[in-house]
This record gives structure tokens, C-alpha cells and sequence, in this order.
């Protein structure tokens, strides 16, 4: 997997410093922040390497059928979200931004929001 797009790469980072966490790429060149509440945020590239796709995974007691209904298009948020489950059964909620979509406002209404779905305090 191609590292976070140079251009959208500035956006990474400060929504990091916004938390007052560093922004250090993983092997794979994703980004990852774990959170105790929240859960753990994943910012990763697309296979062609020009959009973002960031990934929210938590426990949840969200069954199965309501995290498959979380996705599609959210009119709160603008925005389609994916949904999905790890491996291990965990559910996950992705968002996929374009460069012109990646901005630090826009990525932390969408955490909240997707943290919410999956019943984050």
C-alpha cells in the first residue's frame, strides 16, 4: 500500500497536533491513533495512492445488521460511509476522501460522527 498522498499528507498531521498526538506513518504508510473511548482511527491511502480512506474500529454492541445499515449516505455528514468488520468481528465505518474533500474540520466531524454510530461516550 503507497504511502498517505504528499498533498494530503498536511492534513494528517495537523488533525494529529489538534489532538496533541504525532502523525508517525505505520510499515504499510498508514497512520493509526488509538483511542481508549473512541476506538482506533486509521488513515490509509487507496490502492491507486491519490485518496484517503480513513477507518474508525471499536467494540461495539452495534449487532451486525446495524453496523451493515450505518452505511451508505449520511445526510448528517455529507458524506457515504462503508461499512465493514475486521477479522476479528470488530465493526468498522470508513469514509474515503478525495484531496479537495481532506480537511481537518471535515475529518473531525466525521470522527465524531462515526464514533457516535458505533456508540462512543
Amino acid at each position: 500500500m503507497p504511502d498517505i498522498p504528499t498533498r494530503m499528507w498536511p492534513t494528517v498531521e495537523r488533525f494529529a497536533e489538534s489532538l496533541g498526538l504525532p502523525a508517525v506513518p505505520r510499515r504499510d504508510g498508514s497512520v493509526a491513533f488509538a483511542f481508549e473511548e473512541t476506538g482506533t482511527l486509521t488513515f490509509a491511502t487507496t490502492r491507486e495512492g491519490d485518496r484517503v480512506v480513513m477507518t474508525l474500529v471499536r467494540p461495539s454492541e452495534l449487532p451486525i445488521a446495524g453496523v451493515l445499515a450505518a452505511g451508505g449516505y449520511d445526510q448528517s455528514i455529507d458524506t457515504l460511509v462503508h461499512p465493514g468488520l475486521t477479522p476479528s468481528g470488530q465493526p468498522a465505518l470508513s469514509i474515503v476522501y478525495g484531496a479537495d474533500e481532506f480537511d481537518v474540520p471535515r475529518v473531525a466531524a466525521h470522527v465524531e460522527a462515526l464514533a457516535q454510530t458505533l456508540g462512543a461516550r
